[in-house]
């Protein structure tokens, strides 16, 4: 969390801060070893240092954690992850609005034999009947999501329904994470999931609907 904060500890500072935060971990989960840790938001240059990776493996050495990951925005991260060679995950943001992540990172992250977690699937209730309270500034990330709802309603599935399956059928993504507080949500992804991947064609006509501008695709820049 502290490197999403624009901070960047070093030396015994990030060793014990990194250690608080396992240790918290596991007395919440009542494990001994936790089995994936995941790093939100280290820079490029954090993971090229080298120190965040020593220390993660040596925290696996000592059996407190199976394998861990990095959560990234944008490209730069997590590429360096893939190119150390010593991350088991990465965690990307990918859905129909969002496929920014297809051309590079995804390819070169299945390439290295890691796994996948790909993550805002609804692009922050972008592709629900929540778009219609976003703000007039996203406008045309709402006109886009309208477009993938008409085109998914003519093959009969819901807009839900559609973008769990797309990202379900990129054939690189390996999980993906959907936030929610409420039962029926995860009885609703996992009847999606239970359907299987997207027929091909549908897959290609919904690989056009994707938005490169960050501003439209990445939540941090909304201004809600």
């Amino acid at each position: 969390v502290f490197y999403e904060q624009g901070e960047d500890p070093r030396g015994e500072d990030l060793r014990k801060r990194i250690s608080a935060e396992i240790e918290e971990s596991v007395r919440a989960l009542r494990k001994e070893t936790l089995d994936l840790v995941q790093v939100h938001g280290p820079s490029a240059d954090v993971i090229a240092r080298g120190e965040l990776t020593a220390l993660l493996r040596e925290l696996q050495k000592q059996g407190k954690i199976r394998a861990f990951g990095v959560a990234a925005r944008g490209e730069e991260a997590p590429l360096a992850a893939v190119k150390s060679g010593a991350f088991h995950t990465i965690q990307v943001a990918v859905s129909v609005l969002d496929q920014r992540m297809r051309e590079r990172v995804l390819p070169d992250a299945f390439a290295a034999g890691m796994g996948v977690i790909a993550r805002s699937v609804f692009l922050k209730g972008a592709l629900t009947p929540h778009r219609e309270f976003l703000p007039k500034s996203l406008d045309t990330l709402r006109a886009r999501a309208d477009a993938v709802d008409e085109f998914v309603k003519r093959q009969r599935l819901t807009l839900t329904e559609a973008a769990i399956r797309f990202v379900l059928s990129v054939p690189e993504v390996t999980t993906f994470l959907i936030g929610t507080t409420r039962k029926e949500h995860i009885d609703a992804a996992v009847a999606s999931v239970d359907r299987g991947v997207l027929p091909s064609p549908i897959m290609a006509e919904l690989s056009a609907f994707g938005l490169s501008d960050e501003v439209l695709v990445d939540p941090r820049h909304w201004k809600l």
